[in-house]
């Protein structure tokens, strides 16, 4: 279950001789194959990850539909379409097909955040999603009224971002783009969202220098310092943990 939270598509196993077991986890990209590593590389041993190829990816896709379920938090339903709306009204409907993509709510980072989002996110703000993966994160700012721009090195992870944010009719409000966010110049904006491993962390936190706001995800608890370090000069404001995972609303203290 830690791999599939992960992002893995598919997994096998193998038992040997003397008793031991491997599994093997099939992703769909080297992101992904980086946040499994950062996952279990302090719970688990025997694990090989690799990405895999494109002619296995579809049907992966195809199987991992077959047990996504409906996600809840204090703000959001999010369900894939073939489940139904909820009928709470105090919850926010939102409709994620993930494909292969990360982010379909059922990885406590992506929870983290979308209550983060929840409590940060404002009419008219300027939002960067780096790392859209399904463009969940993208989606919900754009619900809030937000004007997003949701960044995705992966180009299959890119296009379903698309789909989404076509399927949840806020097509107005997210413009998605498809390049590498480590080598590409960013725009002005009020808050970044970016739910990635500590290794990408490290290579984005000098390039958003300009943005207040940032609330980060992907981030293990013994890598909490770290993150804050990186985001300096921004301040520790919130945070929030969840099963050895933390989000981190960092903000650039305002000056008298």
């Amino acid at each position: 279950m830690l791999l599939f939270d992960s992002g893995a598509t598919a997994l096998s196993e193998e038992l040997a001789l003397d008793g031991t077991m491997t599994l093997t986890a099939g992703f769909d990209s080297q992101i992904a194959v980086l946040a499994a590593k950062s996952a279990v590389h302090l719970n688990v041993h025997n694990i090989e990850i690799a990405e895999s190829p494109q002619s296995d990816v579809d049907g992966w896709a195809e199987a991992r539909r077959e047990w996504l379920t409906p996600v809840m938090t204090s703000h959001w339903f999010v369900r894939p379409p073939w489940i139904s709306p909820t009928t709470r009204t105090d919850l926010i409907d939102m409709v994620i097909d993930p494909g292969v993509a990360f982010g379909d709510a059922g990885h406590q980072t992506t929870r983290l955040m979308l209550d983060a989002v929840s409590n940060s996110v404002y009419p008219g703000a300027r939002v960067l999603d780096i790392g859209a993966g399904t463009g969940i994160l993208a989606i919900a700012a754009a619900h809030l009224g937000a004007d997003v721009t949701a960044i995705e090195i992966d180009e299959h992870a890119a296009g379903v971002a698309q789909a989404n944010v076509e399927r949840n009719g806020v097509d107005q409000f997210v413009r998605v783009v498809h390049t590498d966010a480590t080598e590409e110049p960013f725009q002005q904006a009020d808050c970044a969202l970016i739910n990635v491993t500590i290794d990408v962390h490290r290579a984005l936190a000098g390039r958003i220098a300009q943005v207040p706001l940032v609330i980060v995800s992907g981030v293990l608890s013994h890598q909490v310092e770290e993150a804050i370090e990186l985001y300096w000069p921004r301040r520790l404001e919130n945070i929030s943990e969840a099963d050895g995972w933390a989000a981190l609303l960092l903000r650039v203290a305002e000056t008298t």
